[in-house]
């Protein structure tokens, strides 16, 4: 069974890099879920209902296989340990982290010593251990689907190659981020006589900049050491956002590579097989170097005209060359508004999807959907007015939760937008400067190109409009999963 291009990427390339990426947001918050109990007066947070030891310990050890496992997948990522015995380990660890916590959750809300009762609530930590579970069950689902593909059908040879450099370290940016966050949380914590839980919600608003003011240093110390903290949690925060953007562009390039190639080279096989054949004659050996092509190489109409001149002459070069330039311009169009839209989506049902949790969860503010949809997008935007903030033992986490995905998402969106706007614009120019000299403008330009396959080099692009030719990064899938 051959996979499609986003099938291929999604299962040796995306689904590794969305487990890195959460991996140490899932510890972090699997921390939050062990240093409190998880019962708390409704009056009082101070006032806490103390755990059974039989509880502390299952929880201790399902953060002590998390930790395992994300270690396991940062060697794996690093390429320091091999990927045929570190990932089965870091696939059983995530599951087992996953199920200890579940058992344990369970356990609480079936038990009736334990669940509850009148003036009795359940704390942030038994909220960020729910969430915990649900991101360590994920992330052993998606990792044993990239296993599955490896080993099981075959489609992709193990040990994550269609990884790039800067992939690889996606997963450590965001290492470093949740240790930032985290370390200065506790910090903090102690020199403002903040609970932990709290802290960690006030230093995800202070690094992603949203400021909703419901906490804030009151110390000299604080106020001195938050110049250096925020400065720092902003560049560690624009990083992994960064390496998010790359990502999601690099999967378009890949795709819309692909695309060229594939109708390209489909366009000059038709034409030499049924229209032009009788007119090769001497030029058999330039057509023929269409199809001569390693794993990591592919040659179009320009390198064919290098090998034979006289393949220049041909009714098929002529032809090949107009028609893979509305081929590029269309894939081109395609790729950069379906990134875009997805982006729009996303960012729907982030605002959408987070107004109507925070409606439930504030339903003692006595919040309406409105005003839920109002506080999401003040915070999606970063704004941060504070005249609306969660206080709920539930709303919190999930703020911290929902903010870490929503504002890199935002941020996406508005530089996908930005990427659209320009290309309109100078599509919109071209269409004027044509209109009023008369001249025809070429409706790409070198950098253009560069931006939809960064391998297009000196003298690999051709202006007149032949197919660009060079390397793809992008491995075929059907390529790879015949062999």
């Amino acid at each position: 069974m051959c996979l499609s291009i986003s099938e291929f990427w999604l299962l040796s390339t995306g689904l590794p890099l969305v487990s890195a990426t959460f991996g140490p947001v899932a510890n972090l918050l699997s921390i939050c879920a062990l240093v409190e109990t998880w019962r708390v007066s409704a009056s009082n947070d101070d006032d806490r209902v103390s755990d059974p030891p039989w509880a502390l310990a299952i929880n201790a050890v399902s953060l002590a296989f998390g930790i395992a496992a994300n270690i396991s997948l940062l060697l794996t990522f690093l390429r320091r340990v091999p990927y045929r015995f570190s990932q089965p380990f870091t696939v059983v660890a995530w599951f087992l982290s996953a199920a200890l916590l579940i058992v344990l959750l369970i356990a609480y809300a079936r038990s009736p010593d334990i669940k509850p009762q009148k003036g009795i609530v359940w704390s942030q930590s038994y909220y960020y251990a729910i969430i915990s579970a649900a991101l360590y069950f994920s992330i052993c689902l998606m990792l044993a689907f990239n296993l599955w593909g490896a080993y099981v059908r075959a489609h992709y040879p193990p040990g994550l190659p269609g990884l790039t450099a800067p992939q690889r370290s996606l997963m450590l940016q965001s290492f470093v981020y949740m240790c930032y966050l985290g370390g200065g949380a506790a910090v903090f914590a102690r020199l403002e006589h903040w609970s932990f839980l709290d802290a960690i919600y006030w230093a995800d608003c202070t690094m992603l900049t949203v400021g909703l003011g419901d906490f804030s240093p009151h110390t000299t110390t604080g106020r001195v050491l938050i110049v250096p903290y925020s400065w720092g949690g902003i560049v560690t925060i624009g990083l992994v956002i960064a390496g998010v953007r790359g990502l999601v562009i690099e999967k378009g390039k890949g795709k819309l590579s692909l695309r060229i190639f594939r109708r390209g080279k489909r366009l000059v096989a038709r034409a030499v097989r049924k229209r032009w054949a009788p007119d090769i004659h001497g030029s058999q050996r330039g057509v023929q170097a269409v199809f001569e092509c390693d794993d990591r190489r592919e040659v179009g109409v320009g390198e064919l005209q290098r090998r034979d001149p006289d393949a220049g002459d041909l009714p098929i070069v002529h032809d090949a060359e107009g028609r893979v330039e509305v081929i590029e311009r269309k894939a081109r169009w395609w790729t950069q508004w379906m990134g875009l839209s997805a982006a729009f989506v996303a960012y729907l049902l982030l605002w959408l999807g987070g107004a109507a949790v925070f409606y439930a969860s504030e339903a003692e503010q006595k919040w309406t959907y409105w005003d839920a949809l109002y506080f999401t997008n003040i915070a999606l935007l970063t704004i941060g007015y504070g005249d609306l903030y969660p206080r709920s033992q539930g709303g919190k986490p999930f703020f911290v939760v929902w903010s870490l995905l929503a504002v890199p998402t935002v941020t996406v969106l508005i530089s996908s937008m930005q990427d659209t706007i320009l290309s309109v614009l100078r599509r919109a120019m071209r269409w004027v400067a044509t209109k009023t000299d008369g001249v025809p403008h070429a409706e790409g330009t070198e950098e253009e190109a560069k931006e939809c396959d960064p391998n297009i080099e000196n003298g690999q692009f051709h202006p007149d409009g032949g197919m660009i030719e060079g390397s793809l990064d992008a491995q075929d899938p059907e390529e790879a999963s015949n062999r």
